[in-house]
């Protein structure tokens, strides 16, 4: 900060540097993981598009969010009221280029306990597939919306409407943001669809087993890798651990 270079980072804040700083070694400690297929770490340049901005010190109304370093409170939507004391808030924004906060807040309330003793009837086993997203030990098939397959000829459209606008115009700008928005419609049907799936899942059990997958090699099959992908099988399973702790 004290030298001319980088006098710049006096103006933001001195938490979110030093996340930055954190964030930079995890990558590093990724890269030289032999376990973790992850590559050298990108350079962030200082006009970049970055996509995530963690602070403390923040202050949040019914409408609006104070954040160090700027002087006046940015206009927002508040969809929950936050209780207790509140820790600190993330930044992220999209590639459509909207921006959404994430409040981190201490409500005094104590986790609840673990099960120490399990119910057999109340423990699930789930079959991924990709006719059926799940098949549950009780029979029950969770269908599979196929968003992917839904949206592939808007998708498609509009790809092609991106190649055919010169580079560096305020067309290909546009079409960009059209393509951008409705990637981004996408991944929210399907974000939408596993939360209400996964949430309905742990509610009824007290446990739920799922087969072990190996997802990167499955992808490998040319015949099935877009339907894979489309299944999204990792994001729901992801959504059932946190969820089931």
């Amino acid at each position: 900060k004290k030298s001319r270079k980088y006098h710049w980072l006096k103006d933001f804040d001195s938490i979110a540097l030093q996340q930055a700083c954190i964030n930079l070694d995890k990558a590093f400690q990724h890269f030289f993981d032999p376990k973790l297929p992850s590559r050298y770490p990108k350079f962030k340049r200082k006009h970049g598009r970055q996509s995530s901005y963690h602070c403390m010190s923040v202050d949040c109304g019914d409408d609006w969010i104070k954040v160090p370093k700027l002087k006046r409170p940015i206009k927002a939507r508040i969809h929950r009221k936050v209780e207790g004391k509140l820790k600190s808030i993330t930044l992220s924004r999209t590639v459509t280029g909207k921006y959404y906060a994430s409040l981190l807040h201490e409500d005094g309330q104590e986790a609840p306990a673990s099960i120490q003793s399990l119910n057999a009837v109340q423990v699930l086993g789930l079959d991924m597939g990709l006719t059926h997203i799940a098949i549950d030990s009780n029979g029950t098939k969770k269908p599979n919306p196929r968003f992917l397959k839904k949206a592939s000829a808007n998708l498609r459209r509009k790809q092609k409407a991106l190649s055919r606008c010169k580079k560096g115009s305020k067309g290909r700008a546009k079409a960009r943001l059209k393509l951008a928005k409705a990637h981004q419609r996408l991944a929210n049907a399907r974000a939408d669809f596993q939360h209400k799936l996964s949430r309905h899942v742990i509610d009824e059990n007290q446990a739920v087993i799922v087969e072990t997958l190996k997802v990167k090699n499955m992808l490998k099959n040319r015949k099935l890798s877009k339907h894979i992908a489309d299944a999204s099988w990792s994001g729901l399973l992801q959504k059932l651990e946190y969820k089931a702790k």
